[in-house]
């Protein structure tokens, strides 16, 4: 198939030598040019349907990561239910231990208001009136008795797996 560069020398070549031709030649070579034209058409729309195509794919794939996601995080939370409802802190199998695994979550308060906003300013509460969670935290730990109202400690559980020692 001929690539554009040569297709445009074609017409470059067409419009240089059209003066010196008759009725009939320019008749064969603009046929010759629609064909390219044509050429291209099909080759653009070629294009287009694979696009279209890829665009379709990746919905699709995206669609089957978050359900691929979802069940990894049900299947966690299931396997951490079960052990707290037995007072298991481990298992052990052949090749990997399991076991539970706390760490420290900072919680603030779902929203804040006006009087927050005034109280705390700008760099604790946005505009929005919602808590910078990170820099609220952060004067949290540096003064617990004055943001004890709007930060508590709480925890999560997480499950760890680590290599099977005997």
């Amino acid at each position: 198939m001929a690539t554009l560069v040569d297709m445009l020398n074609t017409i470059h070549e067409l419009e240089d030598g059209l003066i010196h031709l008759t009725d009939q030649e320019i008749g064969v070579l603009v046929g010759d040019v629609q064909g390219k034209i044509d050429s291209i058409r099909e080759v653009l729309s070629r294009m287009e349907s694979e696009e279209n195509r890829l665009a379709q794919d990746i919905k699709e794939l995206q669609a089957r990561k978050r359900s691929s996601a979802n069940s990894r995080k049900r299947l966690k939370q299931y396997v951490l239910n079960t052990m707290d409802c037995s007072n298991l802190k481990g298992l052990s199998g052949k090749v990997w231990d399991l076991k539970i695994q706390e760490r420290k979550k900072w919680i603030t308060r779902e929203a804040a208001n006006m009087s927050d906003y005034m109280d705390l300013g700008p760099n604790l509460v946005r505009r929005t009136f919602e808590f910078c969670h990170t820099s609220l935290v952060n004067a949290y730990k540096a003064d617990p008795e004055k943001y004890q109202d709007y930060v508590i400690l709480g925890k999560s559980e997480f499950l760890k797996f680590s290599p099977h020692k005997d």
